[in-house]
């Protein structure tokens, strides 16, 4: 990926609140951060950093300084225009609402090979746009994994092993199009794990033309790291199904929960979780820019109503 850190040395000094990003230890008690080369190198009181030649120096004036977030959940094209809802520069306006890094949930688009089961295309459309955003940083500085790739008929372990060698490293949510059947997707759910991919399935009632419903049955056949918009996108599966997913699922994979779901589903899911002291498995994506339209804001608001609605301390809710 292409590399735009700023190259010196800058010092974020007088902090107030300093969130970590880790759920476990959500508040750090540190007033300064010390950044070489893009990468922070202390983090602590200012009186006990060692820095000097700074190059840089930014007061945040009592502030919170937390880390950027992070949407798991679009669908973009290979550049920054959403033509469903004609939304140019959507990517470095997200940018500009502290999301710093976002995961593609497969790239989609008019003729896009996604929609006609095409193996060439889907392989191909995955590794172009890796490598496309790769060396594209919308806005400058936010950091875009594309080349989702979308399971369709056709594709093979070799297809799996020359897209990993290119650097394809996601499986769009099957069920989203292409794909989905435990008999047709199990296998290339074996071969992309056995290439390192992570894997991230629909769950509920189909959503857009080509994509399908999935519910309890299906998404544990697939066992995939991450179960996407769990609240919906937009309607939720039924609540027996979502317990189930929750109760049986590896208990190393993520939930998601997605702006555009089901509000009201997404408060149940995350008391359930709460009593089952897996708060920390709950990740949170836009599910945007399709025929809801760019949410900019998406990710702060679910924060906020993680913490306003279910008594979540914000620091964790931020993590």
């Amino acid at each position: 990926m292409i590399d735009k850190r700023y190259m010196g040395k800058v010092l974020i000094k007088n902090i107030g609140t300093l969130v970590s990003g880790d759920y476990h230890n959500a508040i750090l008690k540190a007033d300064a951060i010390l950044v070489r080369n893009g990468i922070i190198e202390q983090i602590g009181n200012e009186k006990d950093l060692n820095y000097t030649d700074i190059d840089h120096e930014i007061d945040v004036q009592g502030q919170v300084v937390c880390p950027g977030f992070i949407d798991a959940h679009v669908h973009n094209t290979i550049d920054d225009y959403a033509p469903m809802s004609q939304t140019v520069n959507w990517m470095e306006c997200y940018l500009w609402y502290g999301i710093t890094t976002i995961l593609s949930e497969g790239e989609q688009g008019p003729g896009y090979p996604r929609f006609f089961d095409d193996p060439i295309g889907a392989k191909a459309m995955a590794i172009a746009a890796k490598r496309i955003f790769d060396n594209f940083r919308p806005g400058g500085f936010l950091k875009f994994h594309g080349g989702a790739l979308v399971l369709v008929h056709g594709l093979t372990e070799q297809d799996f092993k020359e897209m990993a060698d290119a650097g394809v490293w996601l499986v769009a949510e099957i069920g989203g199009g292409g794909v989905y059947l435990p008999e047709e997707a199990v296998p290339m759910i074996r071969w992309a794990r056995k290439y390192g991919f992570k894997i991230s399935t629909h769950i509920g009632p189909a959503s857009i033309p080509g994509s399908s419903p999935v519910f309890a049955d299906i998404a544990l056949a697939h066992s995939p790291d991450k179960y996407a918009h769990l609240n919906g996108g937009s309607t939720a599966a039924p609540w027996d199904d979502i317990k189930r997913i929750i109760d049986e699922r590896d208990p190393k994979s993520y939930v998601e929960f997605v702006a555009v779901g089901n509000q009201k589903m997404a408060d149940r899911i995350a008391n359930y979780m709460g009593q089952r002291n897996e708060l920390d498995k709950i990740i949170f994506g836009s599910d945007t820019p399709t025929g809801q339209g760019a949410l900019p804001n998406g990710i702060q608001r679910m924060v906020m109503r993680m913490a306003a609605f279910n008594d979540i301390p914000p620091a964790q809710a931020v993590a």
